[in-house]
């Protein structure tokens, strides 16, 4: 059938009907269910985010201290651990030696610091 640009009422009504008899194409046989799992899953989806979400604000602020803690306790653990006690042989570098004076000059730095944080801590306990 040809298609023209200004059809009239009774020529777009038999262009239809054929359309409909001759060239429709069937959805499959299972697509309401494949669309029903899909929003199902999606739905699901969407609550477990709602749930995440709307966490308690103790829940959320327990959860912030406790990476921090885990920073701190990383940070604490690195500086507790670095060698610090360096004895430069001939054949170290300057490059080695600048090293040792850099962990040097940090570690006198978080020793004063915890100093101070520490005699403040005391004026409130």
């Amino acid at each position: 059938m040809v298609i023209k640009e200004n059809m009239t009422d009774e020529e777009m009504d038999a262009f239809l009907l054929y359309i409909e008899e001759n060239e429709m194409i069937t959805a499959p046989k299972n697509l309401k269910d494949k669309i029903l799992n899909e929003f199902k899953a999606e739905e699901m989806q969407m609550e477990s985010a709602r749930k995440r979400k709307n966490m308690s604000a103790k829940v959320q602020f327990w959860l912030y201290s406790l990476k921090i803690s885990a920073a701190v306790a990383a940070a604490i653990f690195l500086l507790a651990f670095v060698d610090t006690n360096f004895i430069s042989a001939p054949s170290v570098s300057k490059k080695d030696t600048d090293r040792k004076t850099m962990v040097t000059f940090l570690n006198e730095k978080s020793n004063q610091w915890s100093s101070k944080l520490s005699s403040f801590s005391d004026m409130f306990y």
